[in-house]
């Protein structure tokens, strides 16, 4: 049996992450392939909520000035990181495998090593004689020239390119001069895993602020609220969830930033709601156990894209938190469409393109 590599984020903290890699796994393994994981651009990562007021020792501090150099001077950051990831990633690509898979997650954007990551996986792919390509990718809305020259050589390199919104079609167009094809999340390929049962619960994942504020300056607004005010827009949901509802209220979050927000969130309510009908799960829970938790409830509100996909796929209502143009273009094109119609058109896009490598 041929076997395809799938280089995403499974080494993440975020569900949404490993949705995508399970959808990608599933229609891999439909097609009579053997599916194999591998980190994006990371082996392996621990994912700990920042530490506010952290006592200010010696190896504290050089950590913290360490970090500050590295992450403020790009070519630095890059060139450390490819250091420490250029072996595992050129033994990946030396496999027997017939084809390898980028994809899935918010990977063409500027900020962290994506760029330097993406670059690095298509060197390799191309000395190795591998061919790969790009799957299921939205596109950000600006980028830095470092980040664009190497994007564009993996971009241009690629056997295909596939995004899953059509707006990053004009947006790749216009950042790299590439034109790639469509294709749905990869996470509708988890549709229909589910038997139905009673729903009774409404689930709210705080989205953390820091993600609230990135979007803001991305997008170079000048009003936007504070940390208090974010709170507060939360906490009156899940009151208002309380007042208008007999069913469980369920925190759950899929990122452990989300978490730590939704912790914060429940003791406010709790405290001037003693006795309701709240559950927090304090931790982020495997993907089976979220979607167990999404298959129990009708209604979802959240701030992430693939929690409201996952959501949508086991028949929740939704209810977007519009802190980001990916939310926004998610309602705009997958909002009134049905499950299984995206389904549907995903697997057919998806044998068209591994039907070429067999």
């Amino acid at each position: 049996m041929k076997t395809v590599l799938i280089i995403n984020e499974i080494c993440s903290d975020n569900i949404g992450d490993h949705a995508i890699n399970e959808g990608l796994t599933e229609l891999v393994n439909k097609t009579g392939f053997a599916a194999k994981s591998y980190g994006f651009d990371a082996e392996k990562k621990t994912a700990i909520p920042n530490v506010k007021n952290e006592k200010l020792t010696p190896k504290v501090f050089l950590r913290k000035a360490k970090n500050f150099l590295f992450n403020r001077v790009q070519i630095l950051k890059y060139l450390r990181w490819y250091l420490q990831n250029q072996k595992r990633i050129k033994s990946a690509t030396q496999s027997d495998a017939a084809l390898m898979m980028i994809g899935g997650g918010q990977l063409i954007q500027s900020g962290g090593t994506f760029p330097i990551a993406m670059y690095t996986w298509a060197k390799y792919s191309k000395v190795a004689k591998k061919p790969y390509v790009i799957l299921g990718v939205g596109c950000a809305e600006k980028f830095t020239y470092l980040d664009k020259l190497l994007y564009k050589y993996a971009l241009g390199q690629a056997d295909g390119v596939y995004v899953r919104e059509k707006r990053s079609i004009d947006k790749l167009k216009n950042f790299f001069n590439i034109t790639p094809d469509y294709i749905p999340d990869l996470a509708f390929a988890l549709y229909g895993k589910k038997e139905a049962v009673n729903k009774n619960s409404v689930i709210i994942g705080a989205t953390a602020y820091y993600v609230y504020l990135k979007n803001v300056k991305e997008l170079q607004q000048t009003n936007f609220k504070s940390q208090e005010e974010y709170v507060s827009d939360w906490r009156e949901v899940v009151e208002k969830e309380i007042a208008s509802s007999e069913n469980k209220i369920v925190l759950v979050s899929t990122t452990v930033e989300d978490a730590e927000l939704n912790k914060l969130i429940y003791r406010e309510v709790m405290h001037k709601n003693p006795g309701a009908n709240v559950e927090l799960c304090e931790a982020v829970p495997a993907l089976p156990v979220y979607l167990n938790y999404l298959n129990a409830s009708h209604k979802v509100y959240s701030g992430r894209m693939h929690s409201l996909i996952l959501g949508k796929i086991l028949a929740n209502d939704l209810e977007p938190w519009l802190i980001s143009k990916k939310i926004e273009y998610f309602m705009d094109e997958y909002g009134s469409r049905s499950v299984s119609e995206i389904n549907s058109e995903l697997v057919d896009v998806f044998s068209t393109i591994i039907k070429r490598f067999k």
